[in-house]
């Protein structure tokens, strides 16, 4: 639990105006300051059972984590190192699924997820589900397992096309779709004012990081923010479901 900080968070989820159903799931442990985001993809309402899977196994593993008695588990490295597991467990577990169910064949999810522990952060993702930090500005601390990522990163793509360029959606890396998967997993000290969001990319084919930065400057209350973040990629098309997920940090002794 994080003895530093008060802890305000709030979640939305919004199916947007063209999808027939919602694929994004988010959940939750406010007492150990766990927030976690998927994006599913696959037919059949497959997506939405992967990206279900995928975050009551992280909540479930993260109770387990906080359940032991041993110390030693509560040090942000070994915390890391359990929620790296949790995130590898939970990919076996899609994967399975995907292979024994026809109906859930070529199933998958994007996962990202956050813990505050004291005054650090840890940070996981795999897929192209967002992890930002607003602190006078706006910063991305995760990275787009994309092909679209990858050849800008390469040279090969530039801003300019990238818009036009087909496959921009495409993941390189989800869970349930290789047989072992490698998170991004880091650390981040946190202050007083910090606000971290989750975000599907509902919201970020829609929303520029200065639009973003604009909705967020407009006001302290994480709940209007989150819920305009939303009514503005609507308006810009809402072509995908939309889910954001908002966590601001107070120190206990305002």
């Amino acid at each position: 639990m994080n003895s530093f900080f008060e802890v305000s968070s709030y979640g939305i989820s919004d199916q947007g105006l063209i999808r027939k159903n919602n694929e994004d799931v988010w959940g939750s442990l406010p007492s150990q300051n766990f927030f976690v985001l998927a994006d599913g993809m696959g037919g059949h309402n497959a997506g939405e059972i992967a990206a279900r899977e995928a975050v009551d196994s992280l909540v479930t593993h993260v109770k387990n984590i906080f359940s032991s008695s041993r110390k030693e588990n509560k040090h942000p490295e070994h915390l890391a190192k359990h929620l790296q597991y949790a995130i590898q467990d939970t990919n076996c577990l899609i994967k399975e699924m995907a292979c024994t169910h026809s109906a859930y064949s070529g199933m998958g999810t994007t996962l990202c997820c956050i813990l505050l522990h004291k005054n650090q952060l840890i940070y996981a993702n795999v897929g192209d589900s967002r992890i930002y930090r607003y602190r006078q500005s706006l910063d991305q601390i995760s990275e787009d397992h994309s092909l679209k990522n990858h050849l800008l990163k390469k040279g090969k793509l530039t801003p300019e096309n990238m818009e036009r360029y087909p496959y921009k959606n495409r993941l390189t890396k989800a869970l349930g779709t290789q047989s072992h998967i490698v998170p991004d997993i880091g650390f981040l000290d946190v202050f007083s004012g910090d606000i971290f969001f989750l975000c599907s990319d509902g919201l970020t084919d829609h929303l520029s990081d200065a639009e973003i930065t604009q909705i967020i400057n407009a006001t302290s209350c994480i709940e209007e923010i989150a819920n305009t973040l939303i009514n503005e990629a609507k308006l810009k098309g809402g072509k995908d479901n939309i889910t954001v997920v908002m966590v601001k940090l107070i120190e206990k002794n305002q």
